[in-house]
């Protein structure tokens, strides 16, 4: 094999003959879920599961890889022999093409950032293509429980020590002290070992009077404290859902006991766009009408934030073998509006399938009756701009200055020329010919990556802005979603909830009280869904956004929350 020019498909029939090369050292890496490796795997692999969101951090590097391995000493004895190997070869289940394979992709370029430089190869078609070619080369469960049958094969277990039922592809532990090997895959565990960081967050410049500002939010925005509170309690939320996964996914105990949390869709496969995102069995989204054959699941959740009227379902961007289901769950829940936050490709992956275009998705027919696109402006941008023009212009103000309020203050520079596309859909449904067709409307943000620079918070505004001018009543939940319908999709509803408390505080009049909305909307999420709010900087970003707003009110008149 030539030596790495970046990843390259190789044929079932060429590994075969690469591993029976006698020159050749071989790497072979499983990159399925737990459950698929040790139901049967290619003989001699060794399991890396690794959740999505780690495998696309630089920061996440060969070590951290190992580091999985620390419980089982002899697959890490055999991995840390990676420099030595003239080819690493990596398979999922059954990718073939590169670009379905970003996790493929995205591990082997853990070995090349090292200045390794071997062949990194990627097992076209995947597990499937080469147990149906190559049945023999396979390890089931009836053998797992042989010695070595050549010298390439390892004796597998089905049932490791401690390992519990699974949750986003990685086995959790019974008990916090339990020595099982894939509890460090879990992104929660990894992420805290070394805490979550600290931001310090970016106030309005524009922002002057305290009195408008809640207790709550003008302690976490003070100069002298540089994020250090918003750091805490993310954390704080962080550890609390890292807890309820260890009792969810222990083997200790009745899973169907009351209170007991449970993951849902492990087996769903082709229906998760993501191996490591799953919705929580007791807040999902159950299809009703769906025919004998298929199934009552989709990777959506119901999500609400006990102290507001408005609900929402999260979801993850449909596949195209999911557009019958998304589209049903938008009848079924009568969901009059869709906000979606990510663009359709980024960094050369597919983050969403294009499920709003005309045409007929199982029973459901889909037509796009208007498309345009309109600026995100917040509403008191406008009348700024309008100042500005009459030469009132506030002096701009550096980074983190003190302000009249005492809050550190910083300018946000509106992002350049930010839209967002709204879409009215109609949907009529095969199963109920004398339905009347139904009207949802669609907002299409794409300037959120999934990594690198975060939305602005006057965008944030305006788009939330945008979707009270879609659906004023809140009498419906709205669907929302990004990729993997947890980070931004998260962020987005805490900023729409916590937003909407406040308009509604703000027309009381005064309210007295120091609890966070924001902490406590994401720690109640987060019960309701998976890593909803997934980073520190999405956790800063909402207490920016409601900071935001507080400007707006005072450019239109000071109002006391």
């Amino acid at each position: 094999m030539p030596a790495n020019r970046g990843p390259q498909l190789i044929e079932p029939e060429d590994l075969v003959h690469l591993r029976e090369d006698d020159t050749a050292k071989v790497l072979l890496l499983d990159l399925r879920v737990l459950a698929q490796y040790s139901n049967c795997s290619i003989k001699g692999a060794l399991n890396l599961c690794i959740p999505t969101t780690l495998q696309k951090r630089q920061s996440y590097n060969v070590q951290r890889l190992a580091d999985t391995f620390a419980s089982r000493k002899d697959d890490l004895k055999e991995f840390l022999l990676w420099r030595q190997a003239t080819s690493i070869v990596v398979y999922d289940a059954a990718s073939w093409t590169l670009a379905q394979a970003a996790s493929c992709v995205n591990i082997l370029a853990k070995f090349t950032n090292e200045k390794w430089e071997g062949a990194a190869l990627v097992l076209r078609g995947g597990f499937k293509a080469f147990s149906q070619a190559y049945p023999d080369h396979i390890v089931s469960q009836s053998d797992s429980d042989r010695d070595h049958v050549d010298g390439n094969a390892r004796k597998l277990s089905i049932h490791p020590p401690e390992s519990g039922m699974i949750a986003g592809g990685c086995a959790m532990p019974a008990t916090k002290n339990a020595a099982n090997p894939f509890f460090g895959t879990i992104r929660q565990n990894m992420d805290l070992i070394g805490g979550v960081g600290q931001i310090p967050l970016k106030v309005p410049g524009r922002l002057k009077e305290t009195q408008s500002v809640p207790q709550w939010l003008r302690v976490v925005a003070a100069p002298e404290d540089r994020g250090k509170i918003v750091a805490d309690r993310f954390l704080d939320i962080e550890k609390a859902e890292q807890k309820r996964m260890q009792k969810a996914l222990a083997v200790e105990g009745n899973p169907a006991s009351p209170g007991k949390v449970r993951v849902a869709g492990i087996e769903k496969g082709m229906k998760n766009r993501y191996k490591d995102i799953l919705p929580f069995d007791h807040s999902r989204v159950k299809l009703q009408d769906a025919s004998d054959n298929d199934c009552d699941y989709i990777n959506a959740s119901h999500v609400h934030f006990s102290k507001s009227d408005r609900h929402y379902i999260a979801c993850q961007a449909p596949t195209p073998v999911t557009f019958p289901d998304f589209w049903r769950t938008v009848w079924e829940q009568e969901i009059g509006l869709v906000v979606m936050l990510t663009a359709e490709n980024e960094g050369g992956q597919v983050k969403c399938h294009p499920y709003w275009e005309p045409g007929r998705y199982g029973p459901f027919e889909v037509k796009v009756w208007s498309e345009e696109k309109r600026q995100l402006v917040a509403k008191h941008r406008v009348k700024e701009a309008a100042t500005a023009r009459d030469g009132h212009k506030e002096a701009a103000r550096p980074p983190f200055s003190r302000n009249a309020s005492g809050l550190s203050s910083t300018s946000h520079e509106p992002s350049s020329n930010p839209s967002a596309t709204i879409r009215t859909l109609t949907v009529s449904y095969s199963g109920k010919p004398f339905a009347q067709m139904r009207q949802v409307y669609q907002i299409q943000y794409s300037d959120w990556p999934d990594f690198g620079t975060p939305a602005d918070p006057q965008d944030l505004l305006a788009l939330n802005q945008l979707r009270n001018q879609c659906s004023p009543l809140h009498t419906t939940p709205i669907l929302v979603h990004c990729s993997a319908g947890c980070g931004r999709t998260g962020t987005f509803c805490t900023v729409d909830t916590v937003l909407g408390m406040l308009e509604a505080k703000a027309a009381e009049g005064p309210q007295q009280g120091d609890n966070d909305w924001i902490a406590e909307c994401v720690a109640e999420f987060r019960q309701q869904r998976l890593s909803m709010v997934q980073t520190l900087r999405q956790f800063v970003l909402c207490y920016e956004t409601c900071l935001e707003w507080f400007a707006g009110v005072e450019a239109r008149g000071n109002v006391e929350v």
